[in-house]
């Protein structure tokens, strides 16, 4: 099996196979299963190695990566194919999943996704034959961490993970570990009804119903850079903040490691001054609160017809009295 790119089985984007995104469509391919099967017995790697082993290959060829998914499109092609918008992969630069979270989110820009940086996974082998794809979609899917950046202009986290459920619906729930940046733009038309404390509860609830409908996920790490407080018409307090954005980790049942990043600006009206602050959300879980420096959040409160520059003064009094 040839490799292209470097040592760690990485391929052009150019080549990209499908099966990151779309791998229903690789096990419905219709196959020799005799030839398939002689090919098998006739293959070291099948018939001399155990599956011990073989795993190991298969972690080295296309596992234990930080895997940026984006919804996006294609980072060469200029035709009526690559200028249609749908989820994509590149391996991030801090490819290792056991590179800390927070360095990854305080990158100022992250390039895995551009066209002259992106790589993508090698999963060639997986095609060879139906055992190699039996063996190594488990391996793809549970030992990669997944890395979603959203930035909450046209489409809410709740939006990236439920597309996903769609496109992978017979893989998705093998994934174990996802990480989530949502960065609001600062001047995001839109982002009073994104934000959960303002009028965004609802998707913001949506978001970890959607987590918490995926069994195998044990690792989840999310971040979110959100403009500051106080917003005009926000009267919560700590305790109720705290339970708006923290208190929905309780339903994510079989967590071993989770961690929620706020902007440092947050720090006193959640009034969690340790850094970081650990909770404990079940008998098996302990999940971490730290915090991330970011000047960017911190502006002023913009105006209402800023937010909804088409309504009118009175028209925005009738709907939302409270600014």
């Amino acid at each position: 099996m040839s490799h292209i790119g470097n040592e760690y089985g990485q391929r052009r984007a150019s080549d990209e196979p499908n099966v990151i995104t779309s791998p229903d469509k690789a096990q419905n391919h219709d196959h020799d299963d005799s030839d398939r099967s002689t090919a098998r017995t006739e293959s070291p790697l099948f018939s001399k190695l155990p599956a011990e082993l073989r795993t190991l290959i298969y972690t080295e060829l296309f596992g234990g990566r930080r895997v940026h998914l984006g919804f996006m499109t294609h980072p060469i092609r200029n035709d009526k194919v690559g200028n249609r918008r749908r989820w994509r992969h590149g391996i991030c630069e801090e490819e290792r999943a056991s590179v800390p979270f927070d360095r990854v989110i305080n990158k100022n820009q992250h390039y895995c996704l551009s066209v002259s940086r992106r790589r993508v996974l090698d999963i060639s082998l997986l095609f060879t034959c139906r055992q190699a794809l039996v063996e190594g979609i488990p391996v793809l899917y549970q030992s990669n961490v997944f890395f979603i950046v959203n930035t909450g202009n046209m489409r809410l986290p709740v939006d990236d993970i439920r597309s996903l459920q769609v496109k992978i619906p017979n893989h998705w729930h093998l994934v174990r570990a996802l990480e989530i940046q949502w960065d609001v733009g600062v001047y995001d038309r839109n982002k009073a009804t994104a934000i959960p404390h303002i009028w965004g509860r609802v998707s913001y609830e949506a978001l970890w119903d959607a987590l918490a409908e995926m069994p195998a996920l044990s690792h989840l790490r999310i971040a979110l850079f959100i403009p500051g407080l106080p917003w005009p018409g926000t009267s919560l307090t700590p305790a109720e903040l705290r339970e708006l954005y923290l208190g929905p980790i309780r339903r994510l049942k079989n967590l071993r490691l989770c961690e929620v990043v706020f902007p440092e600006l947050y720090r006193p009206h959640l009034a969690l001054h340790e850094d970081p602050s650990f909770f404990k959300c079940h008998e098996t879980c302990q999940y971490r609160v730290s915090w991330a420096n970011r000047p960017s959040l911190d502006v002023g409160y913009a105006s209402a017809l800023t937010l909804h520059p088409h309504l009118s003064t009175a028209s925005l009094n009738a709907i939302h009295p409270d600014l």
